[in-house]
Formats: structure tokens, sequence, C-alpha cells
């Protein structure tokens, strides 16, 4: 997620051409439509701020490199969202090196998959 600094509803010069009637509704609308953002925004934990996802391919209980580009510092944490078995899945992490990290999956279901499992994956930075 991430946090949109002052947010502003639209205005009359976001939309030329109206006239003081539909101005006057929009200003009505906007107004919670900004608290509405202002409290969903001041849930964003910094957590949900220095996290990646990706979708990778992966054979079960098998390791995997993955390349992070939008963490900051060291990867801290994986944690599996959603996976083409639609099993629950566990993830093993370790960080080899900067903006990389390998990864285990371990499916939850028997027997094992064989093939490929598409897993999305989020993964959060310290």
């Amino acid at each position: 997620m991430t946090r949109v600094s002052g947010f502003k509803g639209l205005s009359k010069g976001d939309l030329p051409g109206i006239d003081d009637k539909m101005e006057a509704i929009l200003d009505a609308l906007n107004k919670p439509i900004e608290e509405c953002v202002g409290a969903l925004q001041g849930g964003i934990n910094d957590d949900n701020l220095n996290c990646e996802t990706r979708t990778v391919e992966v054979f079960h209980s098998t390791e995997t490199k993955v390349t992070l580009q939008k963490i900051k510092g060291s990867c801290i944490g994986a944690q599996p969202l959603w996976n083409s078995v639609f099993e629950p899945c566990s993830i093993a992490m370790d960080n080899i090196g900067e903006n990389q990290v390998r990864i285990k999956c371990f499916f939850h279901v028997v027997p094992a998959p064989t093939d490929k499992v598409k897993v999305t994956i989020k993964f959060i930075g310290e």
C-alpha cells in the first residue's frame, strides 16, 4: 500500500465546464471522501510500506532464489498470499545477499505437487 499525501477530491479545476450547482455537489461529496481516505491511510503501518509482492513458480520443498527490487534493507519475512493449488503452504526464507532471498515452499496437501506451482508472496522488509 502507498500513502497518498495531501489527497484532495475533485474540484472545478479538474472538471472544466461544470456549473456552480455541480461544484457545490462535488464539494459536499469530497469532504466525507477525504475523511475516509485519511482514516484508511492511518491504518497503513510501516510494514506495509516496506514490502514487495511477487509471483514466482516453485517446486514443492525446493530452493528458489528471488531477487527483490522494492525492499529497503534486509527482508525479514515472507507471507504466502495465494497459490495455484489452492492449498495452504508454508515458506522458509533466508537472505543470501543484497536484495536476494532463498525460499522453500511447502504445500500442505497429499500427495505434494510434482509440477511447478505459482505462488504469490508478500516479502516484508525491516
